[in-house]
């Protein structure tokens, strides 16, 4: 298993500057069957959905066996272990618009060995901050996990929700939606897409629905409950792999009275796969 060396990862820098074309958003509206409007120049963007814009360009024949990352990569490959997206948190001033040049400052902050009930973990910490000409819009924190591909893949005992849902938005991920989002995403990793790989090499029983993917239907189920509110915050957690063609239940449910919601996706058993919490800006802001 790879040696390594975790503070000289510490000092993985990159920047890079798009510009949000309206392409992408308007192509996720038809993989999320959304009945929301098309994007233009000047659109709002939603959360989240900057991550079709920001993507790990790569040769294929840098990629490695999983599909994943490369040498030169912020959170570099780590032969021996498996990588899992784990959660992260968005800090916003203000959002994106279509058309606008978006520089992203990115760091890799944190960087932890651990020992879990499969063996032993990496977490690792990205912080990507976001600005238009040098305006700050918001800062991304993402939590990135690798567990040790030879330990014991143990399914998490599961926690069920504690509270009724507000809202709920039936959903069921199957092969074509997974494919699509890995598309415009340009995400090669092959627990996405490849039956044999993810079962035979990774051990899981089926395709795995992607984290960014539950994050954004989190998101889209509080764009289409409270339109004309803002985020000011939104942290989210991974809490137990979704799989393909099993029914999701994307929930949420408000406090008024602290402009916080509560989010959460359940599987088909029940158990909660991913917790989210939304603090939303006083109205009009």
């Amino acid at each position: 298993m790879q040696q390594l060396n975790l503070s000289t990862m510490l000092l993985n820098r990159q920047m890079e500057t798009v510009t949000i074309s309206p392409e992408f958003p308007n192509l996720l509206l038809q993989t999320l069957n959304s009945s929301g409007s098309r994007f233009e120049t000047g659109s709002e963007l939603p959360i989240a959905w900057h991550w079709m814009h920001f993507l790990l360009s790569l040769p294929t024949s840098e990629l490695f066996e999983d599909g994943c990352g490369a040498a030169d990569d912020l959170v570099p490959h780590l032969e021996g272990y498996r990588r899992m997206w784990a959660g992260g948190k968005f800090e916003v001033s203000r959002c994106l618009r279509v058309g606008d040049p978006v520089t992203r400052h990115s760091r890799l902050s944190s960087v932890q060995e651990k020992e879990g009930n499969s063996g032993k973990l990496v977490l690792a910490t990205v912080e990507h901050d976001h600005s238009v000409d040098g305006a700050h819009c918001f800062k991304e924190t993402q939590s990135i996990v690798f567990r040790e591909a030879s330990g014991n893949l143990k399914a998490s005992a599961g926690v069920r929700p504690d509270k009724e849902p507000m809202w709920v938005k039936d959903v069921t991920p199957n092969e074509v939606l997974l494919f699509r989002y890995s598309a415009l995403t340009f995400n090669a990793h092959r627990i996405h897409y490849d039956w044999r790989y993810t079962t035979e090499v990774e051990g899981y029983p089926g395709l795995l629905v992607h984290g960014p993917l539950s994050c954004t239907l989190l998101l889209e189920l509080l764009r289409e409950y409270l339109p004309d509110r803002k985020l000011a915050g939104f942290s989210y957690r991974a809490m137990r792999p979704a799989f393909v063609n099993n029914p999701l239940r994307v929930c949420g449910t408000l406090d008024i009275s602290a402009d916080v919601v509560d989010l959460w996706v359940e599987d088909n058993e029940g158990f909660i796969v991913m917790k989210a919490n939304a603090t939303l800006k006083g109205k009009g802001q």
